[in-house]
């Protein structure tokens, strides 16, 4: 677990997906997973009588967000979530999707 929380940096997670000369792997798509479900069960446990749950999950250009999106969406569904991929997208794009009443992510 000590590991998992090394990655958080203020409000983001931030870690190595891909091997380097000077850096090791510390962000899988199985910790993806992890963090993931765990925001999942936070969520659920901050507004419990909530009908449905709904997230959107989308990736930068790193090679490797697509792996790690499809850990988080994953997870979230594992969670009971109704999950909108939102593909190749930006951040402020992901938090419009909290505002707009046509997703209204959590």
């Amino acid at each position: 677990m000590s590991d998992i929380l090394k990655l958080q940096n203020g409000s983001d997670i931030r870690g190595v997906a891909i091997q380097s000369e000077n850096e090791e792997v510390n962000l899988t798509g199985e910790i993806a997973y992890k963090i993931a479900r765990s925001f999942g069960k936070y969520i659920k446990n901050k507004y419990p009588n909530k009908d449905k749950y709904t997230s959107t999950v989308g990736t930068d250009s790193r090679i490797t967000g697509p792996a790690i999106k499809e850990a988080v969406i994953s997870a979230l569904k594992d969670e009971g979530f109704l999950v909108y991929d939102a593909a190749l997208t930006s951040t402020p794009a992901i938090f419009m999707s909290t505002i707009y009443d046509e997703i209204k992510a959590d």
